[in-house]
């Protein structure tokens, strides 16, 4: 039997109280990688500048990986629902897949610092998981579904509607693509009480279906 949907209240929190990263996924080896994680605010778009915030992402050691970056992977948190940085991994001495550990940290400017971490799976062409055409596009389909997320986790409106279309029966179809986007994180065990970046945006779509 299902979970049933509950409408709840938006959540809020400092930024040493919530810290949360992007979901463990794969990455292709030179391809640009968008890191993002959240901090405070229940996960909503808010501009954490003002909280003098300031992030900094790291890498753990790996001697089989380069991380590629600008040079500069910290700041001032512009957006406490989206702390980004662009990044690519190459593989180095033979290896055709690591795991890099990515950790965001994030401090609230008032005493309080967290960090969370995140596993990263960067695999070649030719790995064993990815050698064959069917395996290398199971691989690039997991790619683009969490690259996908991403994008709606970033087009949601702070009442938890996805607006793909306006004009007449905006509300009939806001309500069936806000649906579908839902359907879509909890395909991926991000639901409402699954915990995670995605759990707000998932709560938030459950409140703006539901009332």
């Amino acid at each position: 039997m299902g979970t049933a949907l509950v409408a709840a209240g938006a959540g809020v929190a400092s930024a040493a109280d919530t810290v949360e990263t992007l979901p463990a996924r794969q990455v292709r080896p030179g391809a640009t990688l968008q890191l993002f994680g959240a901090a405070g605010n229940g996960g909503a778009f808010g501009n954490g500048s003002a909280n003098g915030e300031t992030y900094q992402w790291s890498f753990a050691a790996n001697p089989d990986v380069s991380v590629v970056t600008d040079g500069n992977t910290g700041g001032i948190v512009g957006n406490d629902a989206f702390i980004a940085e662009n990044v690519s991994f190459q593989l180095l001495n033979g290896s055709t897949r690591e795991i890099v550990r990515a950790t965001l940290t994030v401090d609230d400017g008032a005493g309080g610092v967290t960090s969370r971490e995140v596993a990263l799976d960067v695999v070649s062409g030719a790995d064993e998981i990815s050698d064959t055409p069917l395996e290398a596009l199971a691989v690039d389909v997991n790619i683009a579904i969490e690259d996908g997320l991403r994008a709606m986790y970033l087009t949601q409106r702070p009442d938890g509607r996805v607006q793909w279309k306006e004009g007449s029966n905006a509300a009939v179809q806001d309500c069936a693509t806000t649906a579908f986007s839902l359907w879509a994180f909890a395909n991926r065990g991000h639901g409402p009480l699954a915990g995670g970046i995605y759990a707000p945006t998932a709560q938030r779509a459950v409140n703006f279906i539901l009332t």
